[in-house]
């Protein structure tokens, strides 16, 4: 099970986006035995095995929810604060850098 990626296209990614070798050798260089904190609102952990698994490589860094850094809040509660926060500023969702703002 390659689990839920939600509105996807693979193909459409394969036609616009970087080669995924570029990709995996863009992130071994950039973040070598890191912690990558994700918001939870995609399938990061789903996709990144995707990238690697088709190159036969291994993610150098490791992929962990944003809750386990913000401990005095629970899920739900960040969720809550993240999307008033975007409904408060008029920021979109949809937008990747408008929700890396929001858990800012």
């Amino acid at each position: 099970d390659d689990g839920d990626l939600g509105d996807f296209d693979l193909l459409y990614l394969e036609e616009q986006g970087v080669p995924l070798i570029e990709i995996v050798h863009e992130l071994h260089q950039d973040l070598p035995d890191q912690t990558v904190y994700v918001g939870g609102m995609d399938p990061d952990e789903v996709l990144v095995d995707m990238i690697f698994d088709a190159v036969d490589s291994e993610p150098p860094f490791e992929i962990v929810g944003i809750e386990s850094l913000v401990t005095s809040l629970s899920r739900e509660a960040l969720d809550d604060r993240r999307r008033q926060l975007l409904t408060d500023e008029g920021l979109e969702p949809q937008f990747p850098e408008n929700g890396v703002y929001a858990l800012l």
